[in-house]
């Protein structure tokens, strides 16, 4: 293996192989006002770690120890493939010089990817690039300032391009050469990648897989790097080569700082004791006697996890709430003729007590996915509005959001009517259907009725547009914070609807 490629994490070490390194994590910190992370990028030249969470409306820039130090816009749309990068060296991106230094955003959500290039201190767009690469769900990219072209990364999902890797021009947006993740034991998910600029190679993490892959810009496999215990989910990555470190993001909405374990060192320390004695006759003899002391210092990385369950009787909570909420038991039952039944990617629940503010998004990817399109169908909200329904028996909570007719609208392209959109309103940001292709929710504000006092799982979702509806449950293995968070992804399709909340 040429050039001993894992240096970038033990060099200080001066190990003899890649091999024996370990990586262990240095420090992480949980960005209070940010979800389910999807994107990390760092600026070396601030000391700056920045992080995008689903479908939210800023980037957000922390110091090294966590603290919050600004956000700026998000370019683009609303998303959950997403990727923060920073440009090492000043090149042109579709015509227009981009300086050193400037964020560089893709973004991935809808058909081919969108590389913008932002200036991080207020978020102003200097240049966009329209990519040839991906099909709705590039998730990563890094500019390779050597080879002077963008990397970009799809995941599995991508109907063109699953788990590829593709080599970008900036000027024109081309894809000049594209490979595979090496292996088919390698699937991207949420993932990214990040230049390792001396190497030139490719480092790649993906919340399928529990390694980092590292791989050349042509795509050859140079080795797969355990991650930490306890590092689940990752969703981004950026190198810090100056400090043998790297930054990961997962979508349990932390940031980790890794770096190679600390080594066993061995010190010595000496003391020497001195007597002189002087004879009568003036000749003089030293008597020496050395103490040698040898400690040896080991360090060692503990991980622990608790898990606690809490319940509580006769508590009382309150809310306020702009939606139409009910409580019931929850229920399958045979769905209506009108309803379908549809694949999740992603449920994100999150409450903030003492803002009182909660955040809810939703994805669901299934081609299978159909809606009448004519402007008189009985499943058009923009006549008949629509209604979306967030149920869990386990987390006490059944929630009914009403949507009005006026607020809907169509998604057009040259004339054609591709979908429907909600215009904001209050909590909801996006509310966006496409048949065969997706349906994306995210709401963020003190309207949303749900509580994370206890674990919701399983938590269904029913979206209803006129005579229609979409039934999507959430539910298996969540990563669940007690008042805080509850994320579920890659939910089959369930058996039936939850059952009608009682009047």
């Amino acid at each position: 293996m040429t050039g001993k490629i894992l240096a970038l994490f033990v060099a200080t070490l001066g190990l003899a192989g890649v091999a024996r390194a370990q990586l262990v994590v240095l420090d992480s910190f949980d960005p209070a006002e940010l979800g389910g992370l999807v994107s990390a990028g760092l600026d070396t030249s601030q000391d700056r770690v920045w992080a995008y969470d689903s479908f939210g409306a800023q980037l957000g820039s922390y110091t090294l120890d966590g603290t919050p130090a600004g956000s700026i816009p998000r370019a683009g749309e609303a998303a959950d493939d997403m990727d923060i990068d920073f440009a090492t060296t000043a090149f042109t991106l579709d015509e227009t010089n981009v300086p050193a230094g400037s964020l560089l955003l893709t973004n991935g959500e809808t058909d081919g990817a969108e590389v913008y290039a932002l200036d991080p201190s207020d978020g102003s767009i200097i240049a966009t690039l329209a990519t040839d690469f991906g099909n709705d769900h590039v998730v990563g990219g890094a500019w390779h300032p050597t080879r002077g072209t963008l990397f970009l990364v799809a995941d599995r999902n991508d109907s063109v391009s699953p788990s590829i890797v593709a080599e970008i021009d900036p000027a024109t947006g081309a894809v000049l050469n594209s490979f595979g993740t090496a292996s088919a034991d390698f699937t991207v998910n949420y993932g990214d990648l990040d230049v390792h600029v001396g190497t030139g190679n490719l480092f790649l993490v993906s919340s399928d897989e529990s390694v980092i892959r590292e791989l050349s810009p042509v795509g050859a496999l140079v080795q797969d790097v355990p991650l930490p215990p306890g590092v689940p989910g990752l969703s981004g990555i950026a190198l810090d080569e100056a400090a043998n470190e790297l930054w990961v993001s997962g979508t349990n909405g932390t940031v980790y700082r890794l770096g190679a374990a600390p080594p066993t060192t061995t010190s010595t320390t000496s003391s020497t004791t001195s007597s002189t004695s002087t004879s009568a006759s003036s000749s003089s003899s030293t008597s020496t006697s050395t103490t040698s002391t040898t400690s040896t210092t080991g360090s060692s990385t503990t991980s622990s996890s608790t898990t606690s369950s809490t319940s509580s009787s006769n508590s009382t909570s309150s809310s306020t709430s702009t939606s139409v909420v009910t409580t019931s038991t929850t229920s399958t039952s045979v769905p209506p003729a009108a309803c379908e039944l549809l694949t999740g990617k992603k449920l994100f629940l999150a409450t903030n007590v003492q803002k009182g503010k909660s955040r809810l998004n939703v994805v669901s990817k299934d081609p299978a996915i159909t809606l009448g399109l004519g402007n008189d169908s009985a499943d058009d909200p923009v006549l008949h509005g629509a209604t979306l329904r967030v149920v869990s028996t386990d987390g006490g909570f059944d929630d009914t959001y009403v949507l009005a007719a006026e607020r809907w609208q169509y998604r057009k392209r040259a004339g054609e009517n591709l979908g429907y959109r909600l215009k904001k309103t209050k909590p909801f940001g996006t509310l966006l259907i496409q048949p065969a292709k997706h349906v994306k929710i995210a709401a963020n504000g003190d309207g949303l009725g749900h509580t994370l006092a206890t674990n919701p799982d399983p938590v269904d979702v029913v979206l209803t547009i006129g005579g229609h509806c979409y039934c999507l449950r959430f539910a298996g293995t969540p990563t669940f914070k007690e008042g805080k968070r509850f994320l579920a992804e890659d939910a089959p399709a369930p058996t039936g609807c939850p059952a009608p909340a009682p009047d």
